[in-house]
């Protein structure tokens, strides 16, 4: 039996934060990133493979909700 190997398309999506730490006034920089692949286990609600455009749309939704959570918690850089 053969053994095959296949690659899906990665889809990425970055942000990146600058905020001042509440503590000490420093500004830092957080990068959140999520990826996702383009597989046909990846189905969309009717149940059918999601398209690049949907999977897409998923990985920007989720990056953004990561940054808005960020951006919602008091930052602290220095413990």
């Amino acid at each position: 039996m053969a053994t095959y190997h296949v690659t899906f398309d990665v889809v990425k999506a970055r942000r990146e934060v600058k905020r001042k730490c509440s503590r000490c006034g420093k500004s830092r920089k957080r990068i959140f990133t999520v990826e996702n692949t383009i597989n046909p286990f990846n189905k969309n609600a009717q149940g059918f493979p999601k398209s690049a455009t949907e999977v897409r749309a998923d990985v920007e939704a989720q990056v953004d909700a990561e940054v808005a959570a960020f951006n919602k918690a008091k930052f602290v850089c220095c413990e």
